[in-house]
Parts: structure tokens; C-alpha cells; sequence
């Protein structure tokens, strides 16, 4: 099923919005297709559809055209508007439905809902699902489905509901209804180079047998794992199959051998996911029994046994997940308990018993005095089975605030005292898209494990849409979010990265949790973790914030340290990404060994600096072991250059504008064959004629590879390549992340704006604003670090749109785009005040009749433009119509008052 939220904000015209709909709907299903429904876009009234316990009435309030239904006075989800497509519908047919709704109040699960009855059996498609709506104004649903049943069609009811909050439900518009019959979309076949054959200290793949489009069952599925990946998972849990449904000690692997054999045949490296944990993973015989200690172990004995020595599994397998989520998520980091009610939440195993905690910690950091003992036991033993690598892997402890941080740390530091055979820590890392992580923390937390000797993986990715409103404002979030976790596991020192599948739809459903749509085409997502991989495929990288012993770590696992020279002090002090080191200009640098790997093709460097110097220096020193080589400098008019002689150019590569300014600046040269470019910040490059290839193998930074013309100024992350990168990730580098989670209300003609502030390094921000009639607008740039500004606006009954970027050496994507409409004019308008009804009056202008639409029970009088009095009735219905043939063309006032609140309405009489 193919589940899509576009969410468009109504733009100045909105039949450019309807085309907008029409051409979506041609595109996802692949033809022009004749709308089913009756009626969807309401211009002819409500023809066609039904009101269930609830009034159903038109309103000028439409997305497009005139008129769009408008549904009130609801008391249960389903008090709707409906229309009986039973004629229309065929029996497996694939449609593609879409509606456009706006939800004035707080409301909550909003679906439209395929009521089917045939054969004498009810069923109830949700379609369009979202758990958090968008309120106070249209949003644009579709979704994609197939629908078929058993028995003769009895019924075949669409409406469209919504949940309370706090006990009321609010009312709803709905407008442009189409139903279409869908060409399904076909599955795309990936070809080419893909994720793997980008150069990286990180493996990468995906679970190979997950979903029902994987590997095995689906062409498409495999050319992605072929394109993409070096390392896979093939799932083996006790339940499900592999551990027969009723004989104890039998075991059905012949699949999963199999699927391991395919996998080593096309050189992947293969995980196997898992061997044992709590009992959801156990088959029901297993689960709903108390066995003894001894039963037990011999239990696990027989299944590691059966499963890992099974024709070879022993040395085919690279990684095996000895134990999984050993920790209960109840949020207290405890262990689970032995039994439990609903025979799921417990884990049996721990019946072995326990052993005291030997890891040494104290106070927070050791939440269990005791461990399940069958963890260490289930090494000990599987590695007297398989010399491979044995995991460990858990859930909900990736960050410093998740609620098993401290506990799995401290069963990690257990076993590693214990000496238990434990090799690699597996972070799961299962994420919400919209929520904001700590990524420095996560990059610590690996570094953690890795400090205590274990290999850290990242094996179950997947970053979903959680409350289910997708857009294309969310797909941008989610690359976002995808990008920082791939850089954030690199910079920890994490082996390899899996996803949980590839594509939607797959056991997050609704969420688009995965890198690639349902039909396998790449998705934003996707090219967060290519762009990712990208920009972090350094053979050395310096973060300049941190020295340890008079060495610059390597970010990266090439070892490709740097030592500091004649550094009495490092000086750390605030970079352009975080911290930065000073340079005194006397003899201050720092210098490489040998690199991993010599350089004698094309290259890319780059840094960012910040100085005042007006004395010429060297910058960095591509060079030699024995002698200088490519040299960046800085001329005395604070110029970056490339020195000409070792590039064989005829004079020096010079950039244009100076940068010893004492502000932040980007520099990056690149060989390109024999081709050098030069690039300051975000100017194109400077580029040469064809220069000399050299051999080099040594890096120095703030001075000459002797230490001589030494830097003056500060300088801060320091990266290396020995291959081209695009000119994106230059870009990528400078930009600060963008605002998220902009919010906007309203006090009066006051409007306050707010948002979440996720870099570090912005300079400030870039608030813009438009209108129906404008396009966007600056209108204002903010300090750094402040998330809050107020726009004081002057046209009544206006709908302002905001956004807001962050800015650096470059701009970064908008934030989410928020709006919000200004008061009526309150001497021409109606009043701002909210009431429990709903009060409005169409067709204005008027030729003749109009329609009261009120809460009903009301008082509604009409007075001149002089204030005289025209018209007056009481008790109004909730749908009263007036006639004004009678009445002079100009403008009238329209008051309603339900012995609560009184508004104010002008009517023009035409």
C-alpha cells in the first residue's frame, strides 16, 4: 500500500493548487483517470453525498472553485460526510484516492474510511491515516491502495473522521474528493554504483530477508542489495519457523544456510540476527513454560549448536547477535522478569539465575547489582562453536538520555571484566524523524565501546515518520536526519551501518522510516546517507579541537595522526564547527608521518581558517617525506594562494578576495589530473592550467613541511582526500543546519514566531514572510542563538506564511513553513473572538439570497451601512437563508449573537 501526505500551503491562486492535485494524481498513477466519486469538488452543493449525524452544509471556504462541504455539530468519530461507492468499486482493483481538508480545531487520527460489507462481513479500510493532522487550514491527502473482498458487494460507504480532543470534535472541510483507478506504479530496477562503492571507513547494507519485496522475492529488491551493499542481515529468530512449533531441540535453518550461502557469494559480509533474548522472539511452547535451570541451558546449548555448526554456518556467518535486547523496555533499565501474564513481556532464559555485577561502576552508572547469567554463558559457549565474531545488541541506549544508557554500559563493562567473548556492540538506533537527537552523544557513546575494546555496529536503522504526516517538508527532514547519523557513526568509529529493510512501507508502516519508496526510486533519505558517506570519505580528518598528548586525532580509522610542534599550550578557543586550535605565527604546526596512503592522483583539501596576519605564511603543506610540496598560502594582502612551483604552474593560483578579516573563511584546493582549483568559500573556483602530477605522503598544517613561514590565526577541521569530491559538500560544510519545528501565534497584529535551533555554528538567522499577493520576503535576520522573533503585521484578515534559515558562510534550507491568518478588520469584519458555533454567510457578495450557517438557536439582525437596522429574526436554524432581492445594491452588517458571543459579518449586496 502507497501511503503519500503532500501538504501544500494554498498559494495565491488555488486553481494553480487544483492542477498542482491533478498532476499529482496523473503522475502517481500513471494515466489520466475519470474521477469516481460524485460531485467531489462540491460545486454543485452537496449532490451526491450523505450526512451521518452530523450537518452537512456548503461554504465559500473551498480550496478551489466556489463551494466545498463543510461538517458540524459532531459527537463520535464518525458524525460525517459519506457517499455509497459500491457502483463504482471493482473487486482488486487498485485506486488512488486524495481529498483536500482543513480542520479548523485541534483534532487527532484523522482517515477517510472505505466501509465494505460483502459476503455479510464488515470491514473498514482507513485511508489517508495521520495520527497529527494539519489545523487551520487545507492540507492535501492521497493515498494509493487495492481493495478487494469476499462474497457480493452489500456496501461500499467513504467518509471521512476525525478524533476528539479533550472531548470535542472539531468540524471539518473537505473539497476536491477524487477517486481514480491506479496504474500501479512499477518496482525500479538500480543499476549503476551505489552506497558501497563510495569509499568509507563504514560498511553498508540492510536486513536481506525483511519484508515481502526482499532479496528472494523480488528482482527489484535484489538489484538494490547488489548496488548498495556490503554487508547484510539475514534474520534467524527462534520463533517463526526455525525452532519447530511443538518438538523440543528441532530446528528448521536450511533457509536461512541458504540465504547465508547467496550472500557469501556475492562477497557480502553476512550478520545473523539473533540467537537468543526476552520471549517475544520464542515460539509459544517455549514462552508459556517455567523450565529449570538445567532444561535451559541445555536448551540454548542445542539451539546455538543446531543453528551456528549447521553445514558451515560456522564459518560462513561474519557477525552472529549472540544476545538481543537483554534490558526491558519498561524505562528503568532493569532486566525483564522471569514470567509475565501475557507470556511476552519476561524473558525465560533468565531462570539460569544471576551473577553479581563485576563491572566496578558506581552511582548512576550502575542501576543492576546482578546480570542474567545466561548471557555470558550463551558466549562462552557460542564461542567454542565459531571463531567469528559474537554481538551484543540493544535498543533505546544510543543516547545519553535514553533509558538503558547506563544499564547496557554497565553489562558491557560486566562482561568485558567477566572476559565473556563479547566482540561488537549493536546499536539498534530505530528514530522518530521529527525529534531532536543528540548526535555528539551518540558519536561518545560509540566512542565508549570502542574505548572498552569492542567494534561497534549500527545493524536495525530506520528513521520513521511517527505521528504520520508526511510531506516533502518531512522527506527533507528525514535526509537530514540520516546524514547526521551516518556522520555521527563515522566520527565514533562504527564498522558498518544496516538499515531494517530498504523501502516503505515494511513493518513501520505509514512512516517511511527507509531510504527508498515502496517501488524502490531513491528518496531524499537516501542521498543523506550517499551525501553522508560523501563528505566523510577523508583519508584523514582533523576535528583541531582536541589534542591528546601532543597528538591531532584522526576522525577517521586510517590513523593519520598529527603531531604538534612547539605547542608549550594548545590553545583551543571557538571554531567555525566547534573548537579550533590557535597557531602563534612563530613556530607552531603540525605535522603527519607517512600517510595511510600516498597521494598521486587527484586530491581534495580543505579547512577553514580565521586571522588578522598581514605577514605572508604557509597554511598547509602537501608534501614529501623529504621535501615540501603543494604549499596554501596566505600573501601579506591576506590572499589565499597555491604556491606554483611544486604544482608546475607558470605563476602562483591566487583567489581573489582577501580573508585575513577576522571572520570565518573556507579553503579548499583540488587536483583534478593535472588541473588545480582553488576555492574561498562559497566563490567559484579559481582554476589553472595543467600543472604537475607529484607523489606526496605527508601533510603539515601552519607552516612549510620544516616549519619555517609559520601561520599566524586559527584553524579548524582539517580534511584530506585522495579523490575528487563534489563541489556539494563543500557547500554541505559551510551551511548550518536549518531551524525545525517553526511555530507561529497570534496576539492581535502581533505575530510570534519560534523554532528549534539545531546548529552550532550559525551566525544568525533569516526570517521571511509572504502573502497571497507576495513572494517570499526578508524581513528581518536574528542574532545567533535566539529562537524567538515578533512581526507586527498591517492587513487585516491576511494569511501570513513565515520561514526561517540559519546562515554561516552560506544559508541553510528553510525551516518548515508556518501560517496564520490576521484578524478580521473589527470595523468591517468579523470579530477575532472564537465561539462554540460556526458563523458565516454565503454567497458574499449577494445578489439576492444569502445563508446563515450559526450554531443554530441564534439571533441574527442586518443593519445598513448608516448602522439603520433592516432585517431581524430570532431563533434562527443552524441553516438559514434571507432574501435581499428587495434591497439596495451596497454594504450591509450581518450580526449574529448566540447569547454568548455576538460577531459582526459584512455582506455586500450587489
Amino acid at each position: 500500500m502507497r501511503n503519500i501526505l503532500h501538504r501544500f500551503i494554498q498559494q495565491r491562486d488555488n486553481r494553480v493548487l487544483w492542477l498542482i492535485t491533478l498532476l499529482v494524481l496523473s503522475f502517481n498513477t500513471g494515466f489520466a483517470q475519470t474521477n469516481l466519486i460524485v460531485n467531489g469538488g462540491f460545486e454543485d452543493k452537496t449532490t451526491g453525498w450523505m450526512a451521518w449525524q452530523a450537518t452537512v452544509a456548503n461554504t465559500t471556504d473551498a480550496h478551489s472553485g466556489s463551494s466545498a462541504a463543510l461538517v458540524s455539530n459532531r459527537k463520535n468519530p464518525w458524525d460525517a460526510i459519506a457517499q455509497d461507492i459500491s457502483k463504482v468499486l471493482v473487486n482488486g482493483e487498485t485506486y488512488t484516492l486524495s481529498a483536500w481538508v482543513k480542520i479548523p480545531k485541534s483534532a487527532v487520527n484523522f482517515r477517510a474510511t472505505l466501509h465494505i460489507k460483502a459476503g455479510g462481513v464488515d470491514t473498514y479500510n482507513g485511508l489517508l491515516w495521520t495520527n497529527s493532522p494539519v489545523i487551520g487550514y487545507y492540507a492535501f491527502y492521497t493515498q494509493t491502495f487495492t481493495q478487494s473482498w469476499t462474497g457480493a458487494l452489500q456496501t461500499a460507504d467513504l467518509y471521512f473522521e476525525n478524533e476528539s480532543v479533550a472531548g470535542v470534535y472539531s468540524d471539518y472541510l473537505v473539497d476536491d474528493v477524487m477517486l481514480v483507478k491506479s496504474k500501479p506504479l512499477v518496482d525500479i530496477i538500480q543499476d549503476g554504483p551505489g552506497l558501497k562503492d563510495i569509499k568509507s571507513t563504514l560498511l553498508i547494507g540492510g536486513c536481506v530477508n525483511e519484508g515481502n519485496k526482499n532479496y528472494w522475492l523480488n528482482a527489484a529488491g535484489k538489484a538494490q542489495v547488489l548496488k548498495d551493499c556490503n554487508t547484510v542481515t539475514v534474520q534467524c529468530y527462534p520463533g517463526w519457523g526455525r525452532w519447530d512449533e511443538t518438538k523440543h531441540h528441532v530446528y528448521h535453518v536450511d533457509d536461512f544456510t541458504s540465504q547465508v550461502q547467496d550472500m557469501k557469494k556475492e562477497h557480502m559480509k553476512v550478520t545473523a540476527h539473533m540467537l537468543l533474548g526476552w520471549d517475544q522472539y520464542f515460539p509459544v511452547w517455549f514462552k508459556e513454560n517455567d523450565f529449570p535451570a538445567d532444561t535451559l541451558e541445555a536448551i540454548m546449548h542445542s539451539w546455538l549448536k543446531g543453528i551456528i555448526q549447521y553445514k558451515g554456518n560456522d564459518t560462513l556467518v561474519d557477525v552472529w547477535n549472540v544476545v538481543n535486547e537483554a534490558i526491558s523496555w519498561n524505562g528503568t533499565g532493569k532486566y525483564w522478569p522471569e514470567n509475565n501474564t501475557d507470556h511476552l513481556n519476561a524473558c525465560e532464559m533468565q531462570r539460569m539465575g544471576y551473577e553479581v555485577d563485576a563491572s566496578g561502576l558506581t552511582g548512576v552508572q550502575k542501576p543492576n547489582a546482578q546480570h542474567p547469567v545466561y548471557i555470558r554463558k550463551a558466549f562462552e559457549y557460542a564461542r567454542t562453536l565459531t571463531k567469528k565474531k559474537l554481538e551484543l545488541r540493544d535498543s533505546g541506549f544510543e543516547f545519553p538520555t535514553d533509558s538503558k544508557y547506563n544499564a547496557f554500559y554497565e553489562l558491557a563493562v560486566h562482561l568485558k571484566k567477566m572476559n565473556a567473548p563479547v566482540d561488537v556492540i549493536g546499536f539498534q538506533t530505530h528514530l522518530d524523524l521529527d525529534k531532536v537527537y543528540d548526535w555528539v552523544g551518540y558519536t561518545n557513546n560509540i566512542k565508549r565501546y570502542v574505548d572498552l575494546g569492542y567494534e561497534v555496529n549500527i545493524p536495525e536503522v530506520d528513521i520513521g515518520d511517527v505521528a504520520k504526516t508526511w510531506s516533502d517538508y518531512k522527506a527533507d527532514l528525514q535526509k537530514a536526519q540520516y546524514y547526521k547519523l551516518v556522520t555521527a557513526a563515522i566520527k565514533g568509529g562504527a564498522s558498518e551501518l544496516q538499515t531494517w529493510g530498504f523501502i516503505d512501507d515494511g513493518w513501520r508502516p505509514g512512516q517511511h522510516a527507509f531510504p527508498y519508496s515502496n517501488y524502490f526510486e531513491p528518496k531524499p533519505a537516501y542521498y543523506g546517507i550517499k551525501e553522508a558517506l560523501i563528505d566523510m570519505s577523508s583519508i584523514l580528518y582533523w576535528e583541531m579541537d582536541a589534542p591528546v598528548d601532543g597528538k591531532m586525532p584522526d576522525v577517521m580509522k586510517y590513523n593519520n595522526f598529527g603531531t604538534l610542534h612547539n605547542f608549550s599550550t594548545p590553545v583551543i578557543v571557538t571554531g567555525y564547527q566547534s573548537k579550533a586550535l590557535q597557531f602563534d605565527g612563530m613556530d607552531d604546526y603540525i605535522s603527519t608521518g607517512k600517510l595511510s596512503d600516498s597521494i598521486s592522483g587527484d586530491l581534495t583539501f580543505s579547512c577553514y581558517i580565521k586571522t588578522t596576519t598581514t605577514r605572508p605564511s604557509i597554511v598547509a603543506d602537501i608534501a614529501s617525506e623529504e621535501a615540501s610540496g603543494l604549499k596554501i598560502g596566505i600573501t601579506a594582502e591576506g590572499k589565499i594562494y597555491l604556491n606554483a612551483v611544486e604544482a608546475g604552474l607558470s605563476t602562483d593560483l591566487v583567489g581573489l578576495t582577501a580573508v585575513n578579516d577576522d571572520a570565518w573563511h573556507f579553503i579548499a584546493l583540488q587536483r583534478d589530473s593535472a588541473t588545480y582549483r582553488l576555492y574561498i568559500d562559497g566563490n567559484a573556483a579559481v582554476v589553472s592550467s595543467k600543472g604537475n602530477l607529484h607523489k606526496y605522503t605527508k601533510l603539515v598544517i601552519g607552516a612549510k613541511s620544516d616549519g619555517t613561514s609559520a601561520f599566524n590565526g586559527t584553524i579548524d577541521e582539517v580534511k584530506l582526500y585522495d579523490a575528487i569530491i563534489e563541489e556539494g559538500s563543500f557547500a554541505r560544510s559551510m551551511s548550518p543546519w536549518a531551524p525545525i519545528r517553526l511555530n507561529v501565534s497570534k496576539n492581535k497584529m502581533s505575530m510570534r514566531l519560534d523554532w528549534i535551533d539545531q546548529s552550532t555554528n550559525e551566525q544568525g538567522f533569516i526570517v521571511e514572510r509572504k502573502t497571497a499577493a507576495t513572494d517570499w520576503q526578508e524581513i528581518a535576520r536574528i542574532s545567533t542563538n535566539i529562537s524567538t522573533y515578533t512581526d507586527i503585521v498591517s492587513l487585516y484578515n491576511t494569511e501570513y506564511s513565515y520561514r526561517v534559515s540559519s546562515y554561516a558562510l552560506a544559508k541553510s534550507a528553510p525551516s518548515n513553513i508556518a501560517s496564520v491568518t490576521s484578524p478580521l478588520d473589527p470595523n468591517t469584519g468579523l470579530s477575532d473572538k472564537e465561539s462554540n458555533g460556526v458563523n458565516f454567510i454565503y454567497p458574499n457578495p449577494v445578489q439576492d439570497k444569502f445563508t446563515l450557517v450559526s450554531s443554530g438557536n441564534s439571533a441574527m439582525k442586518l443593519f445598513d451601512i448608516q448602522g439603520k437596522l433592516m432585517l431581524q429574526k430570532s431563533n434562527c436554524a443552524a441553516i438559514e437563508s434571507f432574501d435581499l432581492s428587495n434591497f439596495s445594491k451596497g454594504i450591509y452588517f450581518v450580526q449574529t449573537c448566540d447569547n454568548k458571543i455576538t460577531n459582526m459579518i459584512q455582506l455586500i449586496k450587489y
